[in-house]
């Protein structure tokens, strides 16, 4: 959940005091720093608690192969924000040091945590020694973060020099977190957590410390960690943890706070889903608990897996895994966990989820706004950034919650647009299994018949819309609703919710590219343009 890297961004601004405003030259600038409030990310450093952490920085000629200028004293730079200041930079002893900047260009690597004496090398060639033994404690292993950039936004812009010194420098997570939530299904005990282990079946795949000269690290220019030794089982212990007394709900936004256990690991791939397994100590007793599926299954840096399970008196079992884009969850056999209890409904020969994507009963009823190829959605609040980007930029999981805005016609937010909505896991919004709809498709739901509902009159949720197929005009059975949820403007502006609706259909037909359009009037397939935020309505084929 992009592949979903999870960030946190500085600004590297411009401040010049009085006193120093008279020693430079008209070449030189000093760099000051505050902490960016952008997206909140997924992990243990974020925008929320950023300004509490430690930052290391090196800043080096633009190759990357020796410190700026030349001078080992831009190695190692401490950022550090004291209470009701601005952020400042220090010399790794405590000691204010301001970093000045010539006309000549320069690079920013970052890491954290700062400690310097695990952080060998120079910029490209740079790396942090990880510390990740296969037992821990929990809570002991770091967020490791790291940050490469020579220009003054993580897209491009500028380079770097005392012209252009205002600088946003991003911030990336190196490690997966996997956090468990367990909740009481009829056991009385009193749930106290103690030990888990995390079993791949299939053989040596988490990276950890190696036993002997450990040699585990990770690289300042990309992020990549190597070096360690490959085990199949990781313990925890000492966790000292309460199961919840009751299921804590699917909202995204509040579960990591209900988590019982989070450990961050090394990304990596399992060939299928069920060789994860878990051993949890609850109240001395050992229950032991696989994921579901043959699927293949990959961890990926900076995101956050949450995987819910519920305890019975005679055995634990997973409800449901969510990365913190998108619910996955694995039942093994019906739908009810799937879309919040509601069974899907077969229309024409095909299977149509009950909700849009993005759906949540309580905080989401219209569910989230896609543009056209895009994995993620957005809420009508999100924030804005203006296009183009590349399409492996827009599905990255770090850009999850960015609106893309264009100003023209045609109003592509990434060229050339493809003529159809990939299934792949990197492109589609849908759960496993799941896809968006063909043009012929909606055609069919069209055909089955609708009818309208103002709000309050009988829709989901008492959301205006229409109800599709099955007895769409009575009683509704074998029908499916769909909300009158509006559309964000390519331009990013939130229209027309709860007066007519446009969903997306995945295939371009005649040069076109579709939309499902309804009024309280009209229900049509119409052209649309791929800048749109629209709502998805997920299929599965029987």
């Amino acid at each position: 959940m992009s592949r979903l890297r999870y960030t946190a961004l500085i600004t590297v601004l411009v401040a010049l005091s009085c006193s120093k405003e008279n020693n430079l030259s008209i070449n030189e600038s000093v760099l000051r720093i505050s902490p960016a409030t952008q997206n909140q990310t997924k992990s243990l450093v974020d925008d929320t608690n950023i300004e509490t952490k430690e930052i290391g920085i090196q800043i080096t000629e633009p190759s990357g192969g020796d410190f700026y200028a030349s001078n080992s004293e831009f190695g190692n730079i401490k950022l550090v924000k004291p209470v009701d200041q601005s952020w400042i930079t220090e010399d790794g002893e405590g000691l204010k040091k301001d970093v000045v900047l010539t006309n000549d260009y320069a690079k920013i690597y970052a890491y954290y945590p700062f400690i310097p004496a695990n952080v060998t090398g120079v910029g490209e060639s740079a790396y942090m020694a990880l510390d990740i033994p296969r037992q821990f404690t929990s809570g002991y292993v770091e967020d490791y973060l790291w940050g490469a950039q020579a220009t003054t936004t993580p897209g491009g812009a500028s380079s770097i020099n005392a012209t252009n010194s205002s600088v946003q420098l991003k911030l990336n997570h190196s490690l997966t977190l996997v956090a468990f939530i367990i909740y009481k299904d009829g056991y009385e005990g009193a749930g106290t957590i103690t030990k888990m282990d995390l079993i791949c079946k299939s053989g040596n795949i988490f990276r950890v410390n190696k036993e002997s000269s450990n040699d585990l690290n990770m690289r300042l220019t990309n992020g990549e960690i190597t070096g360690g030794d490959l085990i199949s089982t990781i313990t925890i212990t000492d966790i000292n943890s309460t199961i919840l007394e009751s299921d804590p709900g699917t909202n995204q936004d509040t579960l990591l706070k209900y988590s019982n256990i989070q450990t961050l690991l090394v990304p990596t791939s399992f060939p299928k889903k069920e060789d994860l397994e878990f051993s949890i100590e609850v109240d001395g007793n050992i229950y032991t608990v696989s994921l579901a599926g043959t699927d293949p299954m990959q961890l990926v840096e900076g995101n956050a897996y949450i995987i819910k399970a519920k305890l019975n008196p005679r055995m634990l079992n997973i409800v449901g895994v969510q990365d913190w884009s998108r619910v996955e969850y694995e039942v093994s056999s019906g739908y009810d966990d799937l879309w919040f209890g509601i069974p899907p409904v077969e229309i024409a020969g095909l299977l149509w989820a009950p909700v849009n994507m993005g759906y949540d009963p309580i905080s989401n009823p219209y569910g989230l706004f896609y543009q056209w190829h895009r994995k993620y959605g957005q809420k009508s609040t999100c924030s804005k950034t203006a296009g183009p980007v590349t399409l492996a930029e827009g599905n990255s999981i770090q850009n999850s919650n960015t609106f893309y805005t264009i100003s023209s016609t045609p109003y592509y937010w990434y060229a050339p647009p493809d003529d159809v909505w990939s299934t792949l896991p990197q492109y589609n919004p849908c759960p496993d299994g799941w896809r968006v709809p063909s043009n012929s498709e909606i055609l069919a739901l069209i055909s089955a018949g609708s009818t309208w509902v103002n709000a309050g009159a009988g829709g989901m949720n008492d959301m205006a819309g229409r109800w599709f197929g099955g007895s769409h005009s009575t009683n509704h059975s074998g029908s499916v609703f769909i909300p009158a949820s509006g559309r964000i403007t390519p331009t990013g502006l939130f229209q027309a919710q709860g007066a007519y609706c446009m969903m997306w259909i995945a295939d371009k037909v005649s040069g076109e590219y579709k939309n499902l359009l309804f009024t309280d009037a009209s229900v049509a397939s119409q052209s649309s343009y791929i800048g749109n935020g629209l709502s998805v309505r997920c299929v599965k084929d029987l």
